[in-house]
């Protein structure tokens, strides 16, 4: 009787083990097919010729797409929530929390606004050229 039982359990034990391998391979085929072919782009090389032109051509063609307007003046309206280091604030404009840089000027009389924690402001910012928000005006809402 003992040997039956001690066979039963056995086979369970190896039930299990079995059900869990395949399992785990299975798991192991789906993740391998979900991924997909890496696909590479590599431009032909032209062996060092025109490089140096192409490579203007692209360098001027990406900084008039990516170069942020930073003479736009923008304004925002947000909750200040606090000063994260002496170049920077946090804020949260409805449900989104936001950094700010303080420009040069706002800077020195920051100090002069006492602000405090979920009072409402108002400022002009602009995009520099590392794409950062910078705030070059800001005041104490009522």
């Amino acid at each position: 009787m003992k040997v039956g039982k001690t066979l039963v359990i056995l086979l369970v034990i190896l039930a299990v083990a079995f059900f869990f391998i395949k399992g785990r391979q299975n798991d192991n085929r789906q993740a391998a097919d979900r991924k997909g072919p890496i696909i590479v782009e590599q431009e032909p090389s032209n062996n060092g010729k025109n490089n140096d032109v192409e490579k203007e051509e692209n360098k001027e063609h990406n900084d008039e797409k990516d170069a942020p307007v930073a003479s736009e003046k923008l304004t925002g309206e947000a909750v200040y929530i606090g000063q994260i280091d002496v170049n920077s604030i946090e804020v949260k404009e409805g449900e989104i929390y936001e950094a700010y840089r303080l420009s040069p000027q706002i800077k020195e009389g920051f100090e002069e606004l006492n602000l405090e924690e979920n009072d409402r402001i108002e400022f002009t910012f602009h995009f520099d050229e590392n794409g950062q928000k910078v705030i070059t005006g800001i005041k104490k809402k009522p």
